[in-house]
């Protein structure tokens, strides 16, 4: 029996060297594609599928759509109208490095563990922060150069 089991494992794997690029649109109309793209990305990784430019790009436009989200809603409890960057003040850009730092230290020991320690953060949600802590230190930045010229 667990010899029929290998040689299947086997016969898959072989199969999986001959995978034709993924059209995802094939499986999931539409509306549920813009409604649930965490549906389709599941689907993708589940079937070893290869993903499309388009299925690239839904997700880029998907993750970037849900780091937004995230940062004008964590934005308001550490930062005021008026100094946006009130929280990344005391250690500027280095603050601001570490944080994005942190979330790589946590993607590599996700990566080294095969899974993640505290369940309430998906490995998608680090990503979306790592975008935003991005996003902030253009902004911090790009402000600084502002004020400084």
């Amino acid at each position: 029996m667990a010899a029929a089991h290998e040689s299947q494992e086997l016969a898959d794997h072989s199969n999986m060297e001959s995978v034709q690029p993924f059209d995802s649109r094939s499986l999931i109309s539409i509306s549920m594609r813009d409604a649930d793209w965490k549906v389709e990305l599941d689907l993708i990784q589940k079937e070893l599928k290869r993903m499309t430019r388009e299925d690239l790009r839904l997700l880029h436009e998907h993750m970037c759509e849900d780091a937004r989200n995230l940062m004008k809603a964590k934005n308001v409890d550490y930062a005021t109208e008026s100094d946006i960057f009130r929280n990344f003040r005391m250690f500027g850009e280095l603050g601001i490095l570490v944080r994005m730092s942190d979330k790589l230290a946590r993607l590599r020991s996700i990566m080294e563990n095969g899974r993640a320690h505290v369940s309430t953060e998906s490995i998608n949600d680090t990503l979306v922060d790592i975008i935003n802590y991005a996003v902030i230190y253009a902004g911090y930045i790009g402000e600084t150069n502002v004020k400084s010229s």
